[in-house]
């Protein structure tokens, strides 16, 4: 593990620690520059992993007590950094040419890459209530954290798919209408995302299934249009995808289950493993991401404008949009489908909660 409290609270060292002494040093690129272009720094880190580039601005600002004062400098500062990093890599029409620290340099191939996240770290003083993140007009989502939270959430994310894939379930949490109790500390966030099998899927279905019930009643007319919807257009699309830990119950299998005297406890185990979380992946792969990136996407897309998924879209023609059964009954299927997901998350949920708590009652005998 890292220990970070070693280092000072200067940006370029805050780099250079997560770039050559956390995991996330197989894949980062402190301060690249454009080898073959300009040779000016491009951010002060990248990270590259899979389908996933992460553009990271370090700041060191101390906080004077106005917030809102502390915010512009930092989200301000940052976002045109983050933004300018972006241009550069994604829409430059040359080359660039970067270099990670142990490989010979490369080519940044843009198209390799699915998901962007652009992330700001302050390393100046610290304090716990600042919010989690900034979604620029035109420019894209912010996500904000502080030195410490940072940190945290490297050492409990302990390789770097947990944390790209809390990142990308961070913001879409963000980005949903979901208002967050949770005092904007991003401490918290995280025991959240943690507790609930590092996924938002409640959160997240939720916010699909409403958004299609208010467009299928504008498509039975039982309400007009008006700007408001654009948000619920561009809210439709896509579902979640639960990934399973299941090292703990394998290496009890392999010393036997009898190990647990509590037959009710290991029935509820074993049920829970080996039923109650397959079916619900199977159901997701099979029926509700197929129907999804088969049906549902390529419907939606015939017959909107998105302009940013999740936040906005609208009707390419309103009044064919009426008219368009195909489109209609896509959007009833999307609420079934959205509807039976969610019983399954419920009641994964309940399982879960029930086996935890008849463990803790177990281990206080």
């Amino acid at each position: 593990m890292i220990d970070f409290k070693s280092k000072g609270d200067d940006g370029e060292e805050y780099v250079n620690e997560l770039a050559y002494k956390s995991y996330l040093k197989y894949w980062c690129y402190p301060n690249p520059i454009d080898i073959n272009g300009d040779k000016k720094e491009i951010c002060d880190l990248l990270i590259l992993f899979r389908d996933t580039a992460i553009i990271i601005s370090v700041n060191n600002h101390n906080f004077d007590g106005n917030y809102e004062r502390y915010k512009r400098k930092v989200v301000k500062k940052s976002t045109n950094q983050l933004n300018g990093a972006y241009r550069k890599l994604f829409n430059s029409e040359k080359n660039i040419i970067i270099k990670h620290p142990e490989r010979k340099e490369e080519i940044f191939l843009p198209e390799n890459y699915r998901q962007v996240f652009r992330i700001t770290i302050n390393v100046g003083e610290q304090f716990e209530h600042y919010e989690l993140g900034e979604q620029i007009v035109k420019k894209g989502f912010i996500n904000i954290f502080n030195r410490d939270t940072f940190e945290a959430i490297i050492q409990e994310l302990d390789t770097i798919k947990d944390f790209v894939e809390y990142l990308g379930e961070r913001e879409r949490l963000l980005l949903s209408e979901k208002v967050i109790n949770f005092k904007c500390q991003e401490k918290d966030l995280l025991a959240e995302y943690l507790i609930n099998a590092r996924k938002f899927q409640l959160d997240f279905n939720e916010s699909r299934l409403k958004s299609n019930e208010i467009i299928l009643q504008y498509m039975n007319r039982e309400i007009i249009y008006s700007d408001s919807l654009k948000f619920h257009f561009g809210n439709l699309i896509y579902t979640t995808r639960t990934l399973v830990n299941d090292g703990a119950f394998e290496t009890l299998k392999s010393r036997g289950l009898e190990i647990i005297t509590n037959d009710s406890l290991r029935q509820n185990i074993i049920s829970l493993y080996s039923f109650s979380v397959h079916n619900l992946v199977d159901f997701e792969t099979q029926d509700d991401h197929r129907f999804q990136f088969e049906l549902f996407v390529p419907a939606v897309s015939k017959a909107l404008n998105i302009e940013t998924v999740w936040e906005s879209a609208e009707p390419i023609d309103r009044q064919r949009l009426l008219d368009n059964y195909q489109f209609k009954n896509a959007i009833t299927m999307n609420i079934h489908i959205r509807k039976y997901m969610l019983s399954l998350y419920r009641e994964l949920k309940i399982s879960v909660e029930m086996c935890i708590r008849e463990i803790n009652i177990e281990l206080k005998k």
